[in-house]
């Protein structure tokens, strides 16, 4: 016999908050390994696409930012 834990539904706002926090905290993460390749040297076209990546991924996260709280407004939380 297996048992199932039941977990409460959280509401729809804290997916998104928590998803959110997520993609920040990756942000940052990037950015330091971006640094870091870069103290170790390399080519200048690699350090400008590696810079053009996490430029891109931030952008994402902004995105991402604005469909959350649009979605948050809507839903009323």
């Amino acid at each position: 016999m297996t048992w199932r834990v039941r977990r409460r539904s959280s509401p729809p706002g804290l997916a998104i908050i928590a998803s959110a926090h997520r993609l920040i905290a990756g942000s940052e993460i990037f950015a330091k390994e971006a640094e870091q390749e870069a103290a170790e040297g390399g080519s200048a076209t690699e350090m400008d696409l590696l810079r053009a990546e996490v430029h891109h991924y931030r952008m994402l996260c902004g995105e991402f930012r604005k469909q959350a709280k649009k979605a948050l407004d809507l839903s009323g939380s």
